[in-house]
Order: C-alpha cells, then structure tokens, then sequence
C-alpha cells in the first residue's frame, strides 16, 4: 500500500492578503445586523476571516481560513454573501487552494477545523460545534463565553477533524433538519474522546415546521433576537422592582431564569398569597 500523501499547507502570507479587506458579510453584520464595527472586525481578524480581494464574482467573498493548532493554514472556504440579508449567493462557494490553481501533484487536501487555532488560547472554555463557518463566527459575537469552531457541513463531523477537541467539554449544534438525528447517532461514538459531549437541542424544540423546512441555524436564531433586542425595550432595573418580589425570586431561581431568558418586566408583578 503506498505511503499517504502529505497535506498541502497554504503561505500565512495568503491569510494576510485577505484580512482586512473589504467583506460583504462582515459589512452586513456590521451595518444590517447591528452588531458592534468593531467587536466584528476584532472577531473577524481572531478567527482569520478575511474578504477574498481578486476581481471577479468573488471579490468581497468571506475567507474562512483553516489555521491549525500548530499555525499552519490548510485552505479558506471562500462564500460571497449578499451585504443587504447576509444570506448566501447561491453559485459562488470555492476554495482558496482552488482559486490558487488548486492542489500540487504530490499533495493532498488535508483539512482541519474552522477556529482550531484558538484552542490553546482558551483552553478552559467550552467549545460548541455547528456546521458553518458563519454560525461559529455570529455565535462568537453573541455567545463568546463559549468557543465556537465550525466543522464545515453536516457530514464533516469527523473523528479526524475532532480530535484536538481530546479532553474538552463540547456540545454540538446541529443546524436544523437532519442534523439532529445524525450527529446524535455519532456522538456515542465520539463521546470517549472528550471530558463532555452533548447535542443541543434547543432549535429542535423551539423551531416551527417552516423553519426546520428552511434549515436554520443557530446563528440565523441569534440574529433574530439580536435584532429583537435593539427595538424591545429592556427590563426594568431591579431597583424598580418590588422588595418582596425579589425575595421570592430569591426562593425560587428557576423562575428568576425564566425571567431573564425572556426579559420578563417584573416592575409591575405583585406576590399573591396562595387562597386558604
């Protein structure tokens, strides 16, 4: 049997020549979505996401570097993306080492996880992983107590790809479709490699049958209460909010994270006494 053929690794110099410029989903989130300009470019420059600069129908594409634990760069899915919606432009989806003249004879395409390289730089962190490169790096915005790595699809949830994870908490995030019963059925034989594994299920239970139609995903949910944020107005300091209803809060804090979940106004609330 003929030796493996080693993995092709692309120049740092290549990450460079993307980071920074001009991107149409970093713009949208930005500009559309609301989100902090700088908390996006600072996020985008950690996770090395960059805008693929050549002319042509991917000039302001997303470049989502794969960088390694070892700092090596394996290749960068490049997406373009519609700066009004952030969706996806359906037909310009490629590969850096494609748009580069693609893999020397020699070499194989040897890929790895999408934020890998942050794994030493946070290594009491929880991680989540979903399927794309978007979602981890929306969920890094809105959810950075976590670290969020992408695998790159709904079949890429790979022993090889995972491995780095050896001794960490993980829970995956399955988009929305079969994503759920398919990395449910892996993760059983996945779960020896980590400290903790577990399947989300939370888009299962709260998605409606036209969203799970749609395949959303966990970022596609974040963005909606983002935005429902910046219009709803928030709950009332506590100060506002009467003595013996914090007390009985107090008692029972499963109701007071009930109450923060949904930003439930308690200025009004009152303890009622139970009737004899």
């Amino acid at each position: 049997m003929p030796p493996e053929l080693p993995g092709y690794r692309m120049a740092r110099e290549d990450v460079r020549h993307t980071v920074g410029k001009p991107c149409h989903l970093l713009e949208y989130l930005s500009a559309k979505a609301g989100l902090d300009a700088e908390q996006v470019k600072r996020t985008a420059w950690e996770y090395c996401v960059g805008g693929w600069p050549e002319p042509g129908k991917y000039l302001g594409a997303a470049a989502f570097w794969q960088v390694d634990r070892a700092g090596q760069v394996r290749t960068a899915k490049v997406v373009q993306y519609d700066p009004s919606n952030g969706h996806r432009v359906k037909g310009a989806a490629s590969w850096a080492h494609a748009l580069a003249g693609g893999i020397p004879e020699g070499f194989r395409l040897d890929q790895c996880l999408f934020g890998e390289h942050l794994l030493d730089k946070y290594p009491e962190a929880p991680v989540g992983i979903v399927e794309a490169e978007k979602t981890a790096l929306v969920a890094r915005l809105l959810v950075p107590s976590v670290l969020w790595l992408a695998v790159g699809g709904l079949g890429e949830l790979k022993l090889s790809k995972l491995l780095p994870l050896a001794g960490r908490h993980v829970t995956l995030w399955p988009d929305l479709g079969k994503g759920f019963t398919e990395w449910s059925a892996k993760a059983s034989e996945l779960a020896p490699l980590f400290t903790s594994l577990k399947v989300a299920d939370l888009l299962e239970r709260v998605a409606t049958d036209a969203e799970r139609e749609q395949g959303l995903d966990l970022a596609d949910y974040l963005l909606s209460r983002s935005a429902e944020e910046q219009v709803m107005p928030k709950a009332p300091p506590p100060e506002r909010i009467a003595a013996e209803v914090l007390a009985f809060m107090q008692r029972h804090p499963a109701c007071q994270v009930l109450a923060d979940e949904v930003d439930m106004d308690l200025s009004a609330a009152i303890v009622q006494p139970l009737p004899a």
